[in-house]
């Protein structure tokens, strides 16, 4: 887990904030800096007990959240066969998986990117004090499209 935090400003200029975001994630990938959290909650679970104060309450941690869990297959603690890029387990071919991350208190949309069987699946949840069914779908589809234009102009 890791956090990308950005002044309401840097959102005027698409261009540069893409490429901002697309430096930070690198350093992040390359560091492995998202295992640090996981190190921290370890930490303070064994000196604390319990679930860290960090973690319990109705804080806003953040406004929206996006979790790229990238090949869902490369991430299974084994390894299946594979047929057409699909899971087999014994007589069984999974065709699909739908994931999402959760929505904690205040936090108004979590957006979820992954690949399976050689797709980007892209999804989201929303608070459903926030938005409706129909502004929820306006926004998944305004994101997916600006994924895919951005993909387009860098291709």
């Amino acid at each position: 887990l890791t956090f990308l935090t950005r002044h309401p400003r840097a959102m005027q200029n698409p261009q540069e904030l893409l490429a901002g975001i697309q430096r930070e994630t690198a350093l992040i990938k390359r560091t492995r800096r998202g295992l640090c959290f996981i190190r921290v909650i370890e930490a303070a679970q064994a000196l604390c007990g319990d679930m860290p104060r960090l973690l319990v309450g109705r804080r806003c941690r953040a406004t929206a959240v996006l979790s790229n869990l990238g090949h869902i297959e490369r991430s299974l603690a084994a390894t299946f066969p594979q047929n057409a890029g699909r899971i087999v387990a014994g007589n069984l071919t999974l065709k699909s998986i739908t994931v999402a991350p959760p929505i904690r208190p205040n936090t108004s949309a979590a957006f979820i990117a992954y690949c399976y069987a050689g797709r980007l699946n892209i999804g989201g949840l929303f608070d459903q004090k926030i938005f409706t069914r129909t502004q929820a779908q306006t926004l998944l589809n305004k994101y997916t499209n600006r994924l895919l234009d951005t993909a387009a102009d860098e291709g």
